[in-house]
């Protein structure tokens, strides 16, 4: 019975020897890849390199596929001999090595997680990026050809309003595509500022990008304004063709009559210097500022009734007189 006990207690031992090679092997590798997720760096900051270090990154993982098995039939093993064994020092030994196994491997795995996530986020980072500017330069050339096809801005007031209906279609497209342009233009400041820094290609598209853009709206704009000015030029145009300075004149004195303004009263309000006589400016923000109805482009008509001897100032007896 004594030589059977001892018999197994030396079983015992030479099997504790040698998962505790195979224990201080793996420790040994595991140690290998702590010490290089140590020296690897920070993560790229191009594109290229990224890609570089995302393969080479992957040997680390390929190696913890490879010694997984091990990994679980060590632990299997150990936890075996430390219900079957008898002798305690051996139980604690093999018991404390194991959990400074399970700590490594534990800790080792999570570094490696953390790294492959932070390459993979900055490689995200690129990739949205130039999904981001691709999709702007396919939509962009449509947009382009949609102006370039508008017809040469008329000479009927009609057909304007329609061409500035037309215009506003196109702006709101181009409104509706801000927010996109503004998310890539932010994606593009990071990356200038923090990386992963833009490739050659990837600022040539950019530049490409933000150029078309622009120049897009400020065509849009300008062709707004020349609209606006022609449409403008025709109501000018128009009310000049109708207006009637005795009607006009009889709406005045009915405004004054209205506000029980009396003519003195008034003229020393549209007096903004105090001199005694209204320049012309003077005189057109005074009738705008009362709210009088009067088209802009008829108002060297009403100053010629006031200012009869064109000195460029209404007397008070121009004013009254009229």
């Amino acid at each position: 019975e004594a030589a059977e006990r001892e018999a197994a207690l030396q079983r015992a031992r030479d099997a504790t020897a040698a998962i505790d090679k195979r224990l201080n092997d793996l420790m040994a590798w595991l140690t290998e890849q702590e010490e290089y997720l140590k020296s690897c760096g920070p993560v790229a900051d191009t594109y290229d390199n990224l890609v570089a270090q995302l393969d080479e990154h992957k040997k680390v993982h390929t190696g913890f596929d490879e010694h997984q098995e091990d990994y679980d039939n060590i632990v299997i093993t150990c936890q075996e001999l430390l219900t079957e064994s008898e002798d305690p020092t051996v139980g604690e030994s093999l018991d404390e090595k194991l959990q400074d196994l399970g700590n490594k491997w534990d800790s080792v795995v999570k570094a490696s997680m953390a790294r492959q996530r932070a390459i993979e986020e900055a490689m995200q980072i690129c990739h949205d990026f130039q999904d981001s500017v691709n999709a702007i330069l396919e939509w962009l050339p449509d947009a382009e050809q949609a102006l370039d096809s508008l017809e040469p801005i008329s000479d009927d007031y009609e057909t304007i309003s329609d061409q500035i209906q037309e215009l506003l279609q196109l702006s709101y497209f181009m409104a509706d595509q801000n927010t996109a342009v503004e998310q890539v233009c932010t994606l593009g400041a990071i990356r200038e500022e923090t990386g992963p820094a833009l490739s050659e290609d990837e600022k040539a598209r950019y530049k490409e990008m933000k150029d078309r853009y622009k120049e897009l709206w400020n065509k849009i704009g300008a062709r707004q304004d020349e609209l606006n000015a022609r449409q403008e030029a025709l109501e000018a145009e128009d009310d000049l063709a109708t207006f009637d300075i005795t009607e006009w004149k009889k709406r005045f004195l009915r405004w004054m009559d209205g506000n029980h303004e009396r003519i003195i009263d008034l003229f020393r309000k549209f007096d903004v210097n105090k001199d005694g006589t209204l320049s012309h400016q003077e005189f057109k923000d005074g009738i705008i500022q009362s709210g009088i109805p009067t088209p802009r482009s008829c108002f060297p008509i009403i100053i010629r009734e006031f200012d009869w001897d064109d000195s460029g100032d209404i007397y008070y007896r121009e004013f009254a007189a009229a």
